[in-house]
């Protein structure tokens, strides 16, 4: 067979006479999800998921309920998004299994519904399927009406794509089944948004929890509730970011609705990299000593900083005209400009500009980071590993010797 001379629907039938999948016919993806499902013994003729007995299944949502809380109001918004098509925004654990379904009374609990809650829907049970196959793919996949393995899926457009956790491992997968390709294609970007910012409300959560036992006795309870207030609100602006663009969608106001799109990705992407920053600082964790961009980092914490400073009425400045490495524990010396910060924070003058140069003595082959009008509070990190890691200037210490790890 040639590509494109045939249909995804003719194709499939050769398969299920002949048993082979025809080279170079159905897109990378999806024949990669058929052979897989050919290796494990998936039967194309299956009408209907196997599902999990009724105990298994609350026993699954019970430990499942912290990611269905988490996803709950993102698969709301894919819903809306979806406007008046028939639909169902789905969601699945590690595992395949379906654990929330949202979506339109007919897709939901009509005769030709999707799989619902306890279905399985891994491809050795269910085909190629857009619950199943994004974790065995490892990532985004869409599956139009007969690429879908197993014949009693032939009526949807599903696409789905793995969630992670805060740890960095699957924590589950977000999907959507249409029945109009069209529509798929509209939801996409939703799609994508709605996944990430799934991510970034399961980080919200263990952060949460991580600085409640923190300012448990904590002297400065104040600061780290301001900080952790501070990154929770950019995630609500990536909320209302989103909602806005669904809105604009059921409206047809496509252009404007990739706008939103990308500012809420902007904003959940920072939501992520500033909760993963705080996490860091707050923890006593420690890693191998390893090359770093001192600048980016402080750039970074003036970031996280950044409303911190505006409460001392103090305006960041952070100068680095060339690229400086240093080598050092990256928690440690995230821990370490933290700290120097508060510290400028404190005896700064307010309502004034704070510069913050970050500088390198080849001399000495270190990184350096000066508060030019604050002359005891610098932070210093060699650049190579034989040497100290650094030299505390104002009672700032990164590290202790190390030689060259292995």
């Amino acid at each position: 067979m040639q590509p494109n001379r045939y249909t995804n629907e003719e194709v499939w039938r050769h398969y299920v006479v002949t048993k082979s999948i025809p080279d170079d016919v159905l897109r990378k993806p999806i024949e990669r999800a058929w052979r897989r499902c050919d290796q494990v013994g998936a039967s194309p003729f299956v009408m209907q998921a196997r599902e999990l007995r009724t105990y298994q299944a609350r026993a699954l949502f019970a430990r499942e309920n912290n990611l269905i809380e988490a996803a709950r109001p993102y698969m709301q918004a894919l819903s809306k998004s979806a406007g008046d098509e028939r639909h169902a925004a789905m969601l699945g654990d590690r595992n395949a299994i379906v654990i929330d379904v949202l979506g339109d009374e007919e897709s939901v609990h009509g005769p030709q519904r999707v799989p619902g809650p306890g279905a399985l829907l891994a491809e050795q049970q269910a085909g190629s399927n857009g619950i199943g196959s994004p974790l065995a793919e490892g990532g985004y996949i869409e599956l139009v009406g007969p690429e879908h393995f197993i014949e009693g899926f032939h009526l949807f457009t599903c696409q789905g794509l793995p969630l992670k956790g805060p740890d960095g491992e699957t924590a589950g997968v977000l999907s959507t089944s249409v029945r109009r390709v069209e529509a798929s294609h509209r939801i996409r970007e939703i799609l994508f948004c709605a996944a990430r910012g799934i991510e970034a409300e399961l980080i919200r959560r263990q952060l949460s929890s991580e600085l409640q036992d923190l300012m448990a006795g904590a002297p400065d309870a104040s600061l780290l509730d301001r900080l952790q207030q501070d990154i929770v609100q950019i995630q609500g602006a990536a909320r209302l970011r989103l909602e806005k663009a669904i809105r604009l969608a059921r409206a047809t106001r496509q252009s404007e609705v990739s706008q939103q799109i990308e500012a809420a990705n902007e904003l959940i992407m920072r939501f992520q990299n500033q909760s993963r920053l705080w996490r860091e600082i707050a923890s006593p964790s420690a890693e191998a000593p390893n090359f770093h961009d001192l600048g980016r980092h402080v750039k970074e914490m003036s970031t996280l900083l950044a409303t911190e400073a505006a409460v001392h009425g103090l305006d960041i400045e952070v100068r680095c005209a060339t690229p400086v490495q240093i080598y050092a524990d990256r928690f440690d010396l995230q821990r370490t400009l933290f700290r120097a910060f508060l510290r400028a924070f404190e005896s700064a003058t307010p309502k004034t500009t704070l510069p913050v140069d970050v500088v390198v003595d080849d001399g000495l082959a270190m990184g350096i980071v000066r508060f030019p009008t604050l002359p005891d509070v610098v932070v210093t990190v060699s650049q190579h590993p034989a040497a100290l890691l650094v030299k505390g200037v104002g009672n700032f210490e990164v590290g202790a010797k190390n030689e060259h790890p292995g």
